[in-house]
């Protein structure tokens, strides 16, 4: 009986027959943090993922976070200080979103793309973002965002808030 060891098969049904099924070794990509999280309105959040290192795919050379919402993907800038992002930790990139508001996150998705010379290879899975807190209409199109979590209070006001605050109050 012939005995072959699975990476010797793979070589072979490669060799012989990738003119049929043309094989793409893209780098695979995981989210590995929670795929669907409730985050309190101005705190942090940090998104985790890994890139698997798989024997015989090419070597990884470059990551990049980037945001999904309404069907548009968007790389992410992580030199903006709303972000901080690792791109030089090729294989457990984590991006840190500071201050999550409900303009720029509420369902949102994030995922981490990586480079290798076949091509980019994007998370099979995403970090789906709903932002906890309560929007106010104050008066006309100004608006109060507010959150209440635990024993913290965050809020957002335009300058343009303060000074209808004051009017509102004296």
């Amino acid at each position: 009986m012939l005995s072959i060891n699975s990476f010797a098969l793979e070589k072979i049904i490669k060799r012989r027959f990738s003119f049929l099924f043309p094989i793409v070794e893209v780098p695979i990509v995981y989210i590995t943090s929670n795929e669907s999280v409730t985050v309190p309105f101005l705190s942090n959040f940090e998104i985790s993922a890994s890139v698997q290192n798989v024997t015989g795919f090419p070597k990884v050379t470059k990551t990049k976070w980037q945001k999904l919402q309404n069907g548009t993907e968007t790389d992410i800038d992580i030199t903006e200080s709303r972000y901080k992002g690792s791109t030089t930790d090729l294989s457990h990139p984590v991006l840190v979103i500071n201050g999550v508001d409900f303009d720029n996150d509420n369902g949102s998705s994030y995922q981490l793309a990586a480079l290798n010379s076949e091509g980019w290879g994007r998370s099979l899975n995403l970090s789906n973002i709903t932002v906890i807190g309560s929007t106010y209409i104050l008066k006309g199109n100004i608006y109060l965002h507010l959150c209440i979590y635990l024993t913290d209070l965050y809020m957002y006001l335009p300058t343009s808030t303060n000074r209808l605050i004051d009017q509102l109050t004296h």
